[in-house]
């Protein structure tokens, strides 16, 4: 209960600097103010000012918002059940993260997933939300939350885009990398040999394409003004995201 209230505090005063930052979007910017809303005001200069680079802390942010999560309150529900989840998971992880064995951690890191998180594959459960609100995942949004965790606890890792399809790629060192289908609770050094095409994208471009997964899957923003922002803003997440 101690760390659930301390969550619970950091995230109130981290809202509190969300209202009280009058930092909104101007001419300098490549939106207007009408096309912002809730933390997207500052969430959105703050990668402007930055070039784009993102602490990991802002990768979780880009997560919700991509999802769709802007309103502050919301927001901050949101982001208390994903932060218990990071905890959670470096709990259980930490004695293997001391043993410096990274398939170790990487094997561990998708079997407890599928014990704690992950209840339900649906194709179309391409949102945090989706995970957070019923465990609910598809290969976009398991191999985002897995990917953070990951690179989190200290792992290198990177996506990897096929025809319809995303899934993880582990990195042990120059000469060894490790196929994840975050999917399967067993998908730890996947066969991938039918896959054609494939893509190795970063964890940012896994993001902006939940964006991407809102429009085909979900039946997301309806015209063309709609569509121009949710470009926009897929860029400052990853700027590569043209090349999908």
């Amino acid at each position: 209960m101690k760390l659930l209230y301390s969550l619970i505090l950091f995230l109130l005063l981290y809202a509190f600097s969300f209202s009280q930052n009058n930092t909104y979007i101007n001419h300098t910017y490549i939106f207007n103010e009408s096309e912002l809303n809730g933390v997207e005001t500052t969430f959105f200069p703050m990668l402007y000012k930055s070039q784009s680079q993102m602490s990991y802390h802002a990768y979780y942010d880009a997560f919700l918002i991509a999802s769709g999560i802007t309103d502050k309150k919301e927001f901050i529900s949101y982001k208390i059940k994903l932060n218990i989840i990071r905890q959670n998971a470096r709990t259980y992880l930490t004695k293997y993260i001391k043993l410096g064995n990274v398939e170790v951690v990487g094997e561990k890191l998708l079997a407890w997933l599928h014990e704690n998180v992950f209840i339900k594959y649906e194709t179309n459960a391409t949102l945090a939300s989706h995970i957070l609100d019923n465990g609910t995942y598809n290969c976009l949004s398991s191999s985002v939350l897995y990917g953070l965790l990951l690179k989190e606890f200290g792992l290198k890792a990177k996506g990897v885009f096929v025809p319809n399809h995303a899934y993880i790629k582990l990195i042990i060192n120059d000469d060894k990398e490790i196929n994840i289908e975050t999917t399967n609770p067993y998908g730890f050094n996947a066969s991938v040999s039918e896959y054609s095409n494939k893509t190795d994208v970063s964890i940012s471009t896994l993001i902006a394409n939940i964006y991407q997964n809102s429009i085909g899957l979900l039946g997301y923003y309806s015209n063309d003004n709609d569509y121009d922002t949710i470009r926009k803003k897929m860029h400052y997440i990853s700027p590569q995201y043209y090349l999908y």
